[in-house]
């Protein structure tokens, strides 16, 4: 349907091996003939790594990205480079959480929520343009709302709230209604989601 790429997450929600995740994306990747993106999000336990990425490549020529969503990632985002020869590029994930540490070690893209994410291209340019100060500047602007909204490390629907807010008040959504289970801030949470996006409403206006 002119897809230029596909995205596949790996199932986390039970424990498996190396061999098991091998077998779930081989006839996937090789199944079309466009690159692949592939996102491992693992909060309950570890992440694949160099090794992986390598046999992955290896198996599906068309391998070309890895999301990941992890804190300390750049001993593995180095590792992961050298072992396929710079032909598998690392993003990350987690809202643009750790991109000022990891542009300067070859993180090739973030994949932010869509809220934030012309904001946070932005810093991301600067830093790999080596214009530190300024990227420092700016990011230290959207961290509040990142932080904020990344308290969904424990409940995720707090970062859906988020999201969602801000969009609308960046007039991208006429509403923010999320479906009926879902997480019903308290009037305390709703006046600080609405200072901090007033804020970033305010950045916005500054970005070149």
């Amino acid at each position: 349907n002119g897809a230029d790429m596909i995205s596949v997450a790996l199932p986390r929600m039970f424990a498996l091996s190396e061999d098991d995740l091998l077998r779930y994306l081989r006839p996937i990747l090789n199944g079309v003939d466009v690159p692949s993106l592939v996102q491992d999000f693992s909060p309950a336990g570890g992440t694949i790594g160099a090794d992986f990425a390598a046999r992955l490549l290896e198996e599906c020529p068309r391998f070309s990205y890895l999301k990941m969503e992890e804190p300390m990632l750049v001993t593995k985002l180095v590792a992961i480079s050298e072992r396929t020869g710079g032909r598998v590029g690392v993003l990350e994930g987690t809202g643009g959480l750790y991109l000022l540490e990891l542009v300067p070690y070859g993180l090739c893209g973030i994949m932010p929520g869509l809220a934030l994410a012309d904001a946070l291209e932005v810093v991301f340019k600067l830093r790999a343009a080596n214009k530190h100060d300024e990227a420092f500047e700016l990011y230290g602007k959207l961290l509040p709302r990142v932080l904020f909204s990344f308290q969904s490390f424990q409940h995720f629907e707090v970062y859906l709230y988020c999201e969602k807010r801000l969009l609308q008040a960046r007039g991208l959504l006429s509403n923010a209604n999320c479906r009926i289970a879902t997480f019903t801030p308290d009037p305390y949470t709703v006046r600080y989601v609405d200072e901090l996006n007033e804020r970033i409403l305010d950045v916005l206006k500054e970005l070149p």
